[in-house]
C-alpha cells in the first residue's frame, strides 16, 4: 500500500479549507484508504457520552486503528512520519477526530506532533502491546486520558524505548489490580524520566522489569517518609 503524508503547509491549508466549510467531511479517498476507512468505523466503539468514557474510547479507537494498519503492512517506521498521520486525520477521518475533539483543536489533527490524535492512540498500543491484542486489552483497564498523555508525550532524548514502556505498562495493570487508585502512573513516569538519564533499564539484574518495579519501591519509600513526617508534626 502506498502511504500518503502531508507536510505542514498542506495540513494547515487542509485544516483550514474544513473549519471554513464548517464541516469535517472526508476528502476523495484512494481505495485503500477508504477500505481503512470503512474498516475502521465498523470496528469502532460509539463515541463516549462522558469524560470518564474516553479513555476506554480511545484504547478501542487505538486497538482498532492498530489492528487494522498491522495488516496493510504498517510499522514503526512509517508511524514515525507525521505527514502520514495529518493525511489519515484531515482527510480520511476528519468527522471522527472532530466528534472526539469538539473544540476542533488543531493540534489534534495535525499540528502538535504528540497531540496529533489518531498517533497518540496508535503509540500508546504500540508501547502498551503485550504480544496479543487479548493480552494488550487485558492491561489496559481503567486506561484514562491521562494515563495515555503520560505514556505518549514523554519519548525521551533518543525515541520511545519500547521494551521499557511495555514493562511500565504491565506493572501498572499489576499494581492497579492489587491496589486500585494507588499506581500513581503520573509520578512513575515523572520518576522513570529522572533516573533513566543515569540508568539503563536493560542492564538491571532483572531487566526492565526489575528496574520498573524499582521505581515503585522509590515511590512507596516517599509515601512511608511523607507519613512519618506528617505524623512528627502533629
Amino acid at each position: 500500500m502506498k502511504w500518503i503524508e502531508y507536510d505542514r503547509a498542506s495540513a494547515e491549508r487542509r485544516f483550514a479549507a474544513l473549519e471554513e466549510a464548517g464541516q469535517f467531511a472526508p476528502g476523495p479517498l484512494t481505495p485503500d484508504y477508504a477500505g481503512i476507512r470503512t474498516a475502521l468505523l465498523a470496528g469502532m466503539p460509539p463515541p463516549p457520552a462522558t469524560k470518564t468514557a474516553r479513555g476506554r474510547y480511545d484504547v478501542e479507537v487505538g486497538l482498532t486503528l492498530y489492528s487494522l494498519l498491522k495488516d496493510r503492512g504498517f510499522g514503526v517506521r512509517q508511524a514515525s512520519a507525521d505527514g502520514f498521520w495529518r493525511h489519515l486525520s484531515l482527510e480520511v477521518l476528519p468527522d471522527v477526530v472532530a466528534e472526539r475533539w469538539e473544540d476542533h483543536q488543531r493540534a489534534r489533527f495535525w499540528s502538535s506532533r504528540s497531540r496529533i490524535w489518531l498517533r497518540a492512540v496508535w503509540w500508546f498500543i504500540h508501547l502498551s502491546w503485550q504480544g496479543s491484542e487479548k493480552e494488550t486489552r487485558a492491561i489496559l483497564a481503567d486506561v484514562t486520558t491521562d494515563d495515555i498523555v503520560q505514556l505518549v508525550e514523554r519519548p525521551g532524548r533518543d525515541g520511545f524505548r519500547i521494551g521499557l514502556y511495555r514493562a511500565i505498562m504491565r506493572a501498572r495493570s499489576m499494581h492497579r489490580a492489587r491496589k486500585p487508585g494507588t499506581e500513581r502512573f503520573r509520578e512513575l513516569m515523572t520518576l522513570n524520566t529522572m533516573k533513566v538519564v543515569v540508568t539503563e533499564p536493560e542492564l538491571h539484574e532483572d531487566g526492565p522489569d526489575g528496574y520498573v518495579a524499582g521505581l515503585y519501591t522509590v515511590l512507596a519509600g516517599s509515601d512511608r517518609t511523607a507519613r512519618r513526617r506528617a505524623a512528627s508534626a502533629r
